[in-house]
């Protein structure tokens, strides 16, 4: 599954505008015309609270205009189409979801909604996004429908979860009708769809340090990728009883057994304690000190982990320049995507998508660095989909003039957006086609310079490179 359309309203400098995606797309525009707000907008609806939201979020400040933001997947597999939860939201072979974002002025708080797009069942008491419409009534609805006997618990009683259960499984064996489709709120599922079925996302911002992202917590990325090697060593690796062993072993040497045995616990540590216990019974007859030493999991030995990077001087990250930093937090992005696309069955090993938004990837980097750069984004989409703002020409390529997408504003105007969605390059006969080969060949002209115009306000064509050099100089 992959995302086919992204739709953005009323989010810091953007009124409203709707995005094609293609595997990789390059956002070009002047400073502060609102290409990172698109991205971090993407951010947004994966995120799973209100956390951090404040009136900075809303177009122009203003909290009485909730930020919608909505994402169209298609390109979906048999596997996902069969998946429980997810067969539900797929209407016309595509999955649209829609998170609303506004200011509950009563609560005086921030809330979150999240809408699905599907047909709506006819009759309402099919619908589970009115469920707390008829809840009360549920009994009586069984036994006046002569709904099925798998409505009900196994004890023949008609509860709020065995109602919905059987709603799903009357939807599954075709029984419901279905009217036109539209927007149903909270729907069932959700939390089931992202985390284990949806395309996966993560944002790389312009500043992000290195140095942060190397530490081993669960919020960073090494923390993550240090998380899922644990998990596969216990889980997988029949080395780990041994190691498991090992560290059993230690505690015996360390503390006491659970039936008080130290027989074989240092001597060190018994006399440590012994000296602290007399001089504590001094002035507290009969107290004794116990000393426990807590010993680590497996996880623990993984807590101080350092990353060393070798070009030809061996030091950690914070020692490196920023292009080699931002090339590190870069590989962490990669490797997390391979191991978080990887979905194990009984049957077969399958993979799901990887969303990858960047800004700025031509930072800190060479000229020729930013080419190779380009080619990673390339070879990344290949499989997954790039979303990338950039201010240089080397990362626009007119023989793939879908995948560009200028973005403006006015002064101080909302952000705007123009691509080019169909083929401009029709053809049907031999005429046309070698027509479109003369059209190609011309594509072929826009070298880095020429590339430039698309970062311009204005753009003014002459003819032949004397004009353009008499223009230049005011000759």
């Amino acid at each position: 599954m992959k995302l086919k359309q992204i739709g953005i309203d009323k989010f810091k400098s953007i009124d409203r505008i709707s995005i094609v995606i293609n595997e990789l797309m390059i956002l070009i525009g002047e400073n502060n015309a609102g290409k990172s707000n698109i991205l971090k907008a993407l951010d947004l609806f994966y995120q799973d609270s209100v956390r951090g939201i404040n009136e900075e979020y809303f177009y122009f400040k203003d909290q009485n205009q909730p930020i919608s933001i909505s994402l169209t997947y298609d390109r979906i597999t048999e596997y996902e189409k069969n998946q429980k939860y997810l067969k539900h939201w797929i209407y016309n072979d595509s999955i649209k979801v829609k998170k609303v974002i506004e200011w509950d002025d009563h609560a005086k708080k921030y809330k979150m909604t999240l809408s699905g797009w599907q047909a709506k069942p006819k009759e309402m008491i099919f619908d589970l996004s009115r469920f707390d419409e008829y809840k009360s009534g549920i009994k009586e609805i069984v036994k006046d429908n002569r709904l099925p006997g798998y409505f009900k618990t196994s004890k023949g009683t008609v509860t709020q979860a065995s109602y919905k259960e059987g709603v799903l499984r009357h939807t599954e064996e075709r029984k419901v009708e279905f009217g036109n489709p539209g927007w149903i709120m909270n729907p069932g599922g959700y939390k089931e769809v992202f985390s284990d079925l949806l395309p996966r996302f993560y944002l790389v911002p312009a500043v992000k340090d290195a140095q942060d992202e190397s530490k081993t917590t669960q919020q960073t990325m090494l923390g993550k990728l240090l998380s899922d090697l644990t998990n596969r060593i216990i889980s997988r690796n029949p080395k780990f009883e041994e190691v498991k062993k090992q560290i059993e072993g230690l505690k015996k040497y360390l503390n006491k057994s659970e039936e008080g045995e130290d027989s074989e616990r240092l001597q060190e540590i018994k006399d440590f304690e012994k000296t602290l216990s007399s001089i504590i019974c001094e002035n507290m007859p009969g107290t004794k000190v116990g000393i426990e030493i807590i010993t680590p999991e497996l996880i623990d030995l993984f807590k101080d982990t350092r990353v060393i990077l070798d070009d030809a001087l061996p030091t950690s990250i914070d020692s490196k320049g920023h292009g080699l930093q931002r090339a590190l937090i870069f590989a962490y992005i990669r490797a997390y995507a391979k191991i978080i696309s990887t979905i194990e069955t009984e049957e077969e090993i399958l993979t799901r998508n990887f969303i990858l938004a960047i800004e700025e990837p031509e930072l800190y980097l060479h000229p020729n660095g930013q080419r190779k750069m380009m080619n990673v984004l390339r070879s990344i989409s290949e499989k997954d989909q790039v979303l990338a703002c950039t201010h240089s020409n080397f990362f626009v390529d007119m023989y793939h003039y879908q995948n560009i997408i200028i973005v403006n504003r006015d002064n101080s105007g909302p952000t705007n957006i123009f691509q080019v969605t169909e083929e401009i390059f029709k053809t049907e006969d031999k005429k046309s086609r070698k027509r479109l080969k003369k059209i190609f060949r011309y594509l072929s002209l826009f070298d880095l310079s020429r590339n430039e115009m698309f970062f311009s306000k204005k753009v003014v064509l002459v003819e032949g490179i004397q004009k353009s050099l008499s223009y230049l100089f005011g000759l």
